[in-house]
Formats: C-alpha cells, structure tokens, sequence
C-alpha cells in the first residue's frame, strides 16, 4: 500500500489536478469522464473493491491510492447499482 500522506499534500494534490483538468479541451473532459464512468459500473457490477477500481480497472500505481481515496472508497466499496442501470446497456 501506498505510503500515508498528509492532508495538506492531498489538498495541494486535488488543486493540481484541478488544473488540469480546467486546461482540457472540453471532448478530453467528456472522454475522461464516459471512461471513468464506465470503469467504475464495471467495478460495481463485479463487486469490486476499492483497490481493485484505482489499480487494475483505472491503471494507477500505488502513488494514487491516498489522493483518491476520500471520494473514491465512497463510490466502489458502497456503490449500489441498480437492476435497471444493468439492463440498459442490454437495451441499447
């Protein structure tokens, strides 16, 4: 596991991405986001765990497990998805 890092780093680290994310072009940002969005219902969908999200379905390194952990343990460890999100992707 990654090494703890201070809140303080972890709010520097959100400002930097923030940034970023400020400096893509708007098709980058809908790309990022439908990605990311897909990632995380597959994750949900096979019941998988915080680590397994960020490492195998996302691709970080251990350097990313602090940063995203606040909101990300939230959205693969308790995210729910219900019966009908499931079969829209069979009905489209």
């Amino acid at each position: 596991m990654a090494e703890n890092i201070g809140e303080g780093e972890v709010k520097r680290k959100m400002k930097e991405i923030e940034e970023v994310w400020n400096s893509l072009e708007y098709d980058q940002r809908l790309a990022a986001t439908a990605y990311v969005f897909q990632k995380i219902c597959e994750n949900a969908r096979a019941g998988g765990t915080y680590r397994k999200l960020i490492y195998d379905r996302l691709g970080f390194g251990q350097d990313a497990y602090w940063v995203l952990l606040p909101e990300g343990r939230h959205i693969s460890n308790e995210f729910v998805l219900p019966k009908e999100v499931e079969n829209y992707e069979l009905a489209r």
